[in-house]
């Protein structure tokens, strides 16, 4: 008696094989963005709503476990019926609804942070490539002619377990922070050193920085009672062309001429964006996840 093949080489295995490639580095990209940027992904959730630090510290790293595990199920092809495509589809489900309260709050503006840091996305392409995948998994289970190379139920399960709690043990939930030397910037005239401010440092001839000066400006023209500070690397007389070619001069700006505090307050990469409260550091976050709303939930909360 012959045994049939394990590979049958049809339209649809075919189809199928790209499906849960597609699908499952999908997952996995995304959950590489977020744990690269796991602080900010946390920030995403307390901004949604969430009230509790720790507990958007825990569910983020958890949510990146499970992406990261369904993306190995799709790819390894275990437990996909049964396990991986409901998993996948809850994931998605939920990230929708996330994505549309983004759009019901502040519009297609900002980064989504589906991929973290690792690819900006606004809200309205995240959605759409959540359709996209959702699609893709009800096609997975509608094509005939493919086959699971493990389909025991329980070793899926072991294996969404076992890298689910990774991230918890990887990335530390506690938030360490640290305060912020203002006192070193020899501009004064405005005090960063109590209450809640968002210290934004930006760099003269950094392109990025001047395209985050024009976010901040749009910020102010709708609000101007916004607890945000540029801080510039350089004076006065030299920020001239910046502000003429970001029109931000809505927004309230301090002045540190000396490069090496300038580097050791805003660290090696700008444009660097940090939520300060009372001169100690709560968040750094990019430019591109930052909103108007979610500045004033902070301020606020």
């Amino acid at each position: 008696m012959m045994r049939r093949p394990f590979f049958r080489f049809s339209a649809s295995s075919v189809a199928a094989a790209v499906l849960l490639w597609v699908l499952g580095a999908a997952f996995l990209l995304s959950a590489f963005g977020k744990f690269q940027s796991i602080d900010s992904f946390s920030w995403a959730i307390l901004d949604a709503g969430i009230r509790s630090d720790s507990a958007a510290a825990v569910l983020a790293r958890l949510l990146v476990g499970l992406e990261a595990a369904v993306g190995f199920l799709l790819l390894l092809r275990v437990a996909v019926r049964r396990l991986a495509l409901p998993v996948a589809t809850g994931l998605l489900l939920f990230f929708s609804g996330y994505l549309m309260y983004l759009l019901v709050q502040q519009g297609n503006a900002g980064d989504c942070g589906c991929f973290g840091d690792l690819l900006p996305m606004k809200p309205l392409p995240a959605l759409l490539k959540n359709a996209a995948m959702l699609l893709g998994v009800v096609v997975l289970y509608k094509l005939p002619d493919w086959k699971e190379w493990q389909r025991r139920l329980w070793i899926g399960g072991l294996l969404i377990a076992g890298m689910t709690v990774v991230p918890l043990m990887v990335l530390p939930s506690y938030r360490h922070r640290e305060p912020m030397q203002l006192t070193l910037l020899q501009d004064s005239s405005l005090d960063l050193r109590h209450g809640k401010q968002v210290v934004a440092f930006l760099s003269l001839g950094c392109p990025h920085c001047r395209h985050a000066a024009q976010k901040f400006s749009a910020f102010f023209r709708k609000d101007p009672t916004l607890p945000l500070t540029m801080v510039l690397n350089g004076s006065k007389e030299e920020a001239l062309g910046f502000f003429q070619d970001t029109k931000a001069t809505n927004v309230p700006v301090l002045y540190e001429p000396d490069q090496e505090v300038f580097v050791m307050l805003a660290g090696k990469w700008v444009p660097s964006v940090y939520y300060v409260n009372n001169g100690i550091i709560e968040r750094r976050v990019s430019y591109n996840t930052l909103t108007a709303e979610g500045i004033r939930r902070w301020a606020v909360h």
